[in-house]
């Protein structure tokens, strides 16, 4: 689990959570850092799920990353490749 910044009592702050899903974090950790808020990246363990989930070719880790989400935060917003946020959303 890596972290970019200390978590913040304020309101306004919020935490970016993350989940990798191959990505190799010691060699990223200056893209990670980038973030406008503190942010957590989780890498997705495989190992606990049958292993045609490791072929992200047939997608079945989106569920799985979905459920492991909730349990953590009580809310998700997926963003997949492709797309992108284009205004504030604190509002």
């Amino acid at each position: 689990m890596e972290a970019s910044g200390a978590a913040t009592e304020e309101p306004t702050q919020a935490w970016l959570r993350l989940r990798s899903l191959g990505l190799q974090l010691a060699s990223s950790r200056g893209a990670w850092g980038r973030w406008l808020v503190p942010t957590q990246v989780r890498r997705f363990p495989y190992e606990k799920y049958p292993s045609h989930v490791m072929d992200v070719r047939n997608y079945a880790f989106k569920t799985l990353v979905l459920q492991e989400a909730l349990q953590d935060s009580g809310a998700v917003l997926w963003i997949d490749s492709g797309l992108e946020l284009r205004t504030n959303m604190t509002t």
